[in-house]
């Protein structure tokens, strides 16, 4: 069995990522994750703009959830209320807190 140790990063805390940049969805799909749990969540009026680049932050997201699921990595895709400003405190500790939850199943 391999421990959490054995990885580069134990887990990943995505609030809000900035997962519209170009060419990063081929990025994983082309490159192992060196994670063990990964938590992605984003405000559901973030892909609601007129810039066609931000507005694919959605489509994006539930692609990365859907690819992450595909590799057998424990994940959660979590859509929270608002903008990419809104209570990002709360977002960032809901985030921490899920993947020390998953990390030590």
């Amino acid at each position: 069995m391999e421990r959490i140790s054995d990885r580069p990063f134990s887990g990943i805390a995505a609030a809000s990522p900035s997962l519209w940049f170009p060419k990063f969805l081929e990025y994983m799909q082309a490159h192992d994750l060196h994670s063990a749990a990964v938590y992605l969540s984003l405000g559901n009026r973030e892909e609601k703009t007129r810039n066609p680049v931000m507005a694919a932050v959605g489509d994006r997201m539930r692609a990365a959830y859907a690819l992450l699921q595909e590799k057998n990595v424990s994940c959660t895709l979590e859509w929270n209320s608002g903008g990419h400003f809104q209570q990002p405190d709360c977002r960032t500790a809901k985030a921490f807190a899920w993947v020390l939850e998953h990390l030590f199943y």
